[in-house]
């Protein structure tokens, strides 16, 4: 009975002594990991060969902003085989720039949100159960540029009542192959008529508003995009049109194209024995409708105190060269009775056919003077106005030959009343 209790006590001092061994090689190994401590958080400690040097690639190399760039490190542990696991994290200039789990030899990540520049690029890997952390052993250049734009604009309402702003919209979008849905953001410089400027913030979703206070008449608007860190700058401006429309006169007449610069000179037209010369104004009505009547300012004048013909007025189209075409839309015509010799006034010329007109379209309003006899010398004499105060055109004709005027820098004085169309 005595030997039967000492054996059993034995078997149990050996099951006790293995499990105290047992204890001891976790403890070994416990502490065997934390001489791991250095390896990069979330690594699973690793148990087999290290890891090779490996290399990374980068397509395209060379790209905009906002374009996907195609990154690829390739990790093949030593002897072969393929990571079952860890984090390969890519670096732009030493900077993480993002991760991707590595389960196979070619770990990819993609990104879009490198900025304009020269980048080097490497990669880091945190290692796994069978592979120990490492570093690419060479950097890859990828340089950004700025993303390509376009831009167009237009005015909101065309005409702009007198009385009202004019609203011109710019739009700037990024071109291929920038991502178009990453709107450009800076500024957008606009330019009316060469003479009047403002520079307006691009929103969140491309469009600069401009709202300028213009002077009645034609404006031709341009819009510059000045570009941004991310976005380039415009190569070309984009064009568009507004005309601002005058001011309804004292008696509710619609006032549209007007010339009421201070006057320079005068112009002579007559049709005699002597001279032949007549000229055409370029106008361009702001709508759609009818000249009725045209205002201009002069006097006549004879050597024999007989009077000139009657001076006409014409509304023609006007051919590619900005001459008329002798095609008359409407006419109307004043008398010299209605004035004393060398006496000047401000007249209204109703038109006997009235012009039936689009806006934004450029006519001729043509002056000339019936012809009258040999022996009478009489000239119209017509305001005008200095340095192109007036955007159209002047064309005089000598002889029946339409040419450049005698005053290049000479505008006719006038007003043109214009209704709604029939």
């Amino acid at each position: 009975m005595i030997r039967r209790g000492v054996a059993g006590a034995w078997r149990r001092r050996e099951i006790i002594v293995k499990r105290s061994l047992q204890l001891m090689l976790a403890v070994l190994v416990a502490v065997a990991g934390f001489g791991l401590a250095a390896a990069p958080s979330g690594a699973v400690v690793p148990t087999g060969p290290k890891a090779k040097a490996f290399t990374i690639a980068a397509a395209p190399a060379s790209s905009v902003w906002s374009q996907t760039v195609k990154l690829t490190a390739a990790l093949t542990p030593k002897g072969g085989g393929v990571p079952k696991g860890g984090t390969i994290t890519f670096l732009a200039d030493g900077n993480p720039i993002g991760s991707a789990t590595a389960t196979t030899r070619n770990t990819v990540l993609t990104t879009s949100t490198l900025p304009p520049g020269d980048h080097a690029i490497t990669a880091s890997y945190s290692g796994d159960v069978g592979i120990a952390p490492g570093s690419t052993t060479n950097s890859v250049p990828v340089t950004i540029g700025a993303a390509a734009t376009a831009i167009t604009v237009a005015p909101t309402q065309d005409p702009v009542p007198y009385e009202d702003p004019a609203e011109i919209k710019a739009v700037v979008r990024a071109v291929a192959p920038a991502v178009p849905t990453r709107r450009p953001t800076g500024t957008v410089t606009f330019t009316s008529s060469g003479c009047i400027t403002g520079t307006v913030n691009v929103n969140s979703n491309g469009v600069a508003t401009w709202r300028p206070w213009l002077c009645p008449g034609h404006h031709e608007i341009t819009a510059v995009y000045n570009g941004s860190d991310k976005h380039a700058a415009s190569t070309e401006p984009a064009v568009s049109e507004v005309t601002v429309l005058e001011p309804a006169d004292e008696d509710g007449e619609n006032l549209d194209q007007v010339n009421d610069a201070d006057p320079a000179g005068f112009l002579g037209i007559s049709d005699d024995s002597v001279t032949s010369s007549s000229y055409a104004q370029a106008i361009t009505p702001s709508r759609t409708g009818r000249i009725y009547a045209v205002d201009i300012i002069g006097l006549w004048i004879s050597e024999t105190e007989t009077p000139p013909g009657p001076l006409l007025l014409s509304v023609q189209t006007l051919d590619e060269d900005g001459n008329p075409t002798g095609t008359i839309l409407g006419s109307g015509s004043l008398d010299p009775s209605l004035a004393d010799e060398g006496v000047g006034g401000e007249y209204h010329v109703e038109l006997d056919d009235v012009a039936d007109v689009e806006g934004g379209i450029e006519y001729g309003l043509v002056l000339e003077v019936a012809p009258q006899a040999p022996d009478a010398y009489g000239i119209w004499l017509v305001f005008i106005s200095g340095e192109n105060s007036y955007p159209g055109a002047m064309r005089a004709r000598s002889e029946g030959v339409w040419g450049d005027p005698a005053e290049p820098d000479a505008d006719l004085m006038f007003r043109t009343h214009l209704g709604d169309p029939v």
